[in-house]
């Protein structure tokens, strides 16, 4: 049955930003909801009012739930915070400070004495409820915790990860009881059953494992799915266990026998969700398709549609006759389960941006956008003001920071072509090679083993990482001026210019690119943006270096701008620019704090810079180190590895006598407020100093020039990154250009250039331009 979604009774409006979660408390009367505008919101769910509003955490709130009697809530927020708060005064009680990363998940105990919270710091704690103090910190995990279950009697906890293991904890004394191991890939869902006595997991590696809790034993591997197994759920009555997959359908499996019984299709993309009904009678399933279905024992489904965009949330309320789904639409809906009659709507925004907040990230984009808007021909400085806000300086985020490779092998395939060619023009027009170092480089793919031999001839000269100071120049002695040296870089096929990587670590090398020709080339990335800003000052642009934007105002929901305000972050005024008739918003990973609707956010990376000179590569590298290998700077910690089995740094040498280098991305700090707080995690510099240090004996001898940090802008949808946005919004006058990831240099030139077509001629006829379009993406 195909039911009319065009029914809704009631819009409750009250958040500012998006809706992250939403909780059905134990009687079924009320509903909590948390927001990335800091709020959470409790609800009538009857009548749609909003009770209360608690504030005080200071960063998205990224789960709620309530305690077993409904009487409190407990919040888990991005500003690394637990709050539990009291439901009928709207009072916090208590704030539990201590992981070091943003809380993923929280959960009350059957009893609600204690709570369990996980974290991208890869620890779970157990907290004393009533006093607020952390009883138990399990480290054990090698990477981010997806998800922490209490098992029924609360007595035992499960916690999954992306390090592809399942780890059962004693709650009372905070001992890990079993390790279950046997995943190939991510762990994404964990639950238990009805009984405590099995665990049952999905993963990436498109499997369902069944698990014996006391033993740790596999008892079942489940095999049907043809891609990632997002969710797990078991039946209330434990006898069928349901699973969602990326491949777009539902399994129902017999838990005793193992047997997929059915396999229900219908959706047309990934399942992200699945939930039994109280009476094991019906399931629901929420799908990236924006369709919710309701399957019932017969195997006959009703198709529920309404949504504007995916569906990641479903449960039924406590009697079991309506269903609460939540979807990145930034809405969550009550649906009559029988009917498929959406009873209620509750929005937390409605995409309206009159009033918004943000410190720019004074990057490329921005400065590219502003420089092609001069060179427009319908530009006249007459009759155009154009004015760039920088809340810290330029080039203060990752545009400073980045490796400043330019690639025609990189994506989107249509932006990159455009960049590619406009990076070579203005280099040609504007001095680039003496300006900002732009030239055409080498780049390759290079693989390396390290013996655990290798490494302790270095402890009989220079540690690794130690940096040589002096003229750096002792290198020059060692692999290039080896006869023997020289036949094993002919032998792998390793050029005889890239002479400052030990021959005896290469176990392959291949040419990135097609062979022959120049489809790499580089700029130092600080110097390009801020000459680019130079050059659009000089064409009449106003550059206001510490004012930070906050508030856009329209006339409307929907537009048209009329001004901005913004702070001067030197004399704390608030200052008005009027009769503005568009803005663009080019916040790289503070985008998402302007336009919620974007879904950009913020990835740290690291990255070192080498005082050497050596020969014009990039180089992308797959080092593999003996398990036992410890990077000196850990081992005098006693600390183990961050990384396990290979490592990956790249190095991209630049022409002022500097080899760049960056490594592995982490998520464990949230976002900072502006681009001048980000801070420097110096052991992951080290770790990448250590590493590279294995193979290139120049960089072992080279001193260290900067260790850096930096947050690159990630468009997501759906937990995957979609490439970058650039054009105009749903509101009128509005504008977005973001989210270009490691590639914002690359693709500055070509990204300002679309945004002066779209300003000036309303359109863009670039070719590919069509698929950046944000309200495609609904933003």
């Amino acid at each position: 049955m195909e039911a009319n979604w065009n029914y809704c009774l009631q819009t409750l409006e009250g958040h500012d930003d998006s809706v992250r979660s939403v909780i059905i408390s134990p009687d079924g009367k009320q509903l909590a909801s948390g927001s990335d505008d800091t709020t959470i919101r409790v609800w009538d769910a009857s009548s749609g009012t909003c009770l209360q509003i608690l504030k005080g955490h200071d960063g998205w709130v990224n789960s709620v739930v309530f305690s077993s009697d409904g009487k409190q809530l407990i919040s888990s927020s991005y500003d690394t915070t637990i709050r539990i708060w009291d439901v009928s005064s709207g009072r916090c009680l208590q704030t539990l400070g201590g992981h070091e990363g943003y809380v993923t998940s929280v959960i009350f105990s059957a009893d609600g004495k204690q709570l369990i919270s996980s974290s991208a710091d890869r620890t779970v704690r157990i907290w004393d409820a009533s006093l607020g103090i952390c009883l138990q910190v399990l480290p054990g995990h090698d990477s981010r915790i997806t998800s922490v279950v209490f098992s029924p009697d609360s007595k035992q906890l499960a916690s999954s990860s992306l390090d592809k293991t399942i780890k059962i904890w004693d709650a009372g004394f905070g001992t890990c009881l079993q390790t279950l191991k046997g995943h190939d890939d991510y762990v994404n869902s964990v639950v238990f059953s009805a009984d405590g006595k099995q665990l049952i997991s999905g993963s990436s590696d498109m499997t369902i494992k069944i698990w014996d809790v006391s033993s740790g034993t596999c008892l079942q591997t489940l095999e049907g799915h043809d891609d990632s197994v997002r969710s797990v759920i078991i039946s209330p009555d434990g006898k069928q266990l349901a699973s969602g997959s990326d491949d777009t359908t539902i399994k129902i499996w017999d838990v005793s026998l193992g047997l997929c019984l059915q396999t229900l299709k219908g959706h047309d993309a990934f399942v992200n969700s699945v939930v039994f009904s109280a009476d094991s009678k019906q399931l629901i399933s929420g799908s990236s398709d924006m369709v919710i279905r309701i399957w019932d024992a017969s195997l006959s489904f009703q198709t529920i549609e309404g949504h504007d965009s995916w569906i990641r949330y479903l449960t039924f309320l406590a009697d079991g006759k309506q269903l609460l789904s939540d979807s990145d639409d930034m809405t969550f809906k009550i649906w009559d389960a029988s009917s498929g009659a959406c009873l209620r709507t509750l929005e937390g925004h409605d995409g309206s941006i009159s009033k918004v907040s943000f410190d720019d990230s004074g990057g490329v984009i921005g400065c590219t956008t502003a420089y092609f808007l001069t060179r427009h021909s319908s530009y006249n400085p007459a009759l155009h003001t154009i004015t760039l806000l920088e809340a810290t300086s330029i080039a203060a985020g990752a545009s400073g920071k980045a490796g400043g490779l330019l690639a025609l092998w990189a994506y989107p395939d249509g932006l990159v072509q455009l960049s590619f060619r406009l990076h070579a023009e203005l280099a040609a027009q504007h001095g680039g090679e003496a300006r900002w170092g732009y030239r055409r480089l080498k780049c390759g793919s290079l693989g390396a083993k390290v013996s655990r031999a290798k490494l302790d001839s270095f402890s009989r000269g220079q540690a690794l990482g130690e940096g040589g100071g002096g003229s750096g120049k002792e290198w020059e002695k060692l692999p290039k001026q080896d006869g023997r040296a020289a036949e094993l870089l002919e032998e792998a096929r390793v050029p005889p210019d890239l002479d400052w990587i030990d021959p005896e670590t290469v176990a392959g090398y291949a040419e990135m690119g097609g062979p022959g020709t120049t489809d790499t080339a580089q700029v130092h990335p600080f110097q390009f943006t801020n000459a680019i800003a130079e050059l659009a000052r000089e064409a009449g642009v106003d550059i206001k270096i510490g004012a930070r934007l906050t508030e856009i105002r329209t006339a409307g929901d929907k537009g048209p701008v009329e001004g901005v305000e913004y702070i001067d972050r030197e004399t704390g005024q608030s200052r008005t620019i009027d009769s503005v008739t568009d803005v663009v918003v080019c916040a790289g990973p503070w985008t998402g704090k302007i336009l919620p609707r974007s879904r950009v956010e913020g990835l740290r990376a690291h990255s070192v810079v080498f005082e050497a000179d050596v020969s014009p590569y990039a180089i992308f590298t797959d080092i593999s180190l003996p398990p036992d290998y410890v990077p000196p700077h850990r081992a005098e910690k006693g600390q183990k590895r961050r990384h396990r089995g290979s490592v990956d740094p790249e190095m991209y040498a630049r022409p002022n006598r500097e080899v760049y280098a960056c490594g592995e991305p982490d998520n464990s700090v949230p976002l900072p407020e502006t681009a001048d707080l980000v801070q420097v995690d110096d052991t992951q510099c080290d770790d990448l100093i250590s590493y590279i240090s294995t193979i290139s004996p120049p960089l072992r001898a080279a001193p260290i020039k900067a260790r850096q940090s930096c947050y690159l802008p990630r468009h997501m949808r759906f937990g995957q990154e979609r490439g970058p946005i650039a054009g105009p919004t749903s509101v009128s006058g509005v504008w977005v250009a973001s989210g270009h990831t490691c590639w914002g240099i690359q693709n500055g030139p070509g990204t300002g250039y679309l945004m002066a077509e779209w300003l000036f001629e309303g359109a863009s006829g670039s070719p590919g331009s069509e698929k950046l379009d944000p309200r495609l993406f609904k933003v």
